[in-house]
């Protein structure tokens, strides 16, 4: 081993991180790069499905008003449960006695 009698013990540990230091900072700035692209396909992500989704938006409101009207009070069904097939149940809970349901829920029954 080289001993040099002028280089102090502090600049030996100094010198003895130094490239812990360097691949820490290189570290990060790969992190930087890496992050920098996925913001950049984020935002490109972004603006190319926005169009997709109003447009998805303006044709399903319309329908959530319909379906808004047909329920109108949520606390006369359960939760929504989901089929293995697939579809999707809401079920009515059973009316109060002496509780006739709406002309609403009436159509509503199959």
């Amino acid at each position: 081993m080289l001993v040099c009698a002028h280089i102090s013990p502090m600049t030996l540990g100094y010198l003895k991180i130094a490239p812990m230091v360097f691949i820490a900072t290189v570290s990060m700035a790969q992190a930087d790069d890496r992050l920098d692209l996925l913001f950049d396909f984020m935002e490109e992500f972004s603006e190319q499905t926005q169009p997709m989704l109003e447009e998805f938006m303006d044709d399903l409101a319309p329908k959530l008003e319909q379906f808004q009207e047909l329920i109108s009070d949520w606390s006369l069904y359960e939760a929504p449960e989901v089929l293995p097939n697939g579809d999707i149940i809401i079920r009515r809970k059973s009316a109060p006695l002496g509780k006739e349901p709406s002309p609403k829920q009436k159509a509503l029954e199959i």
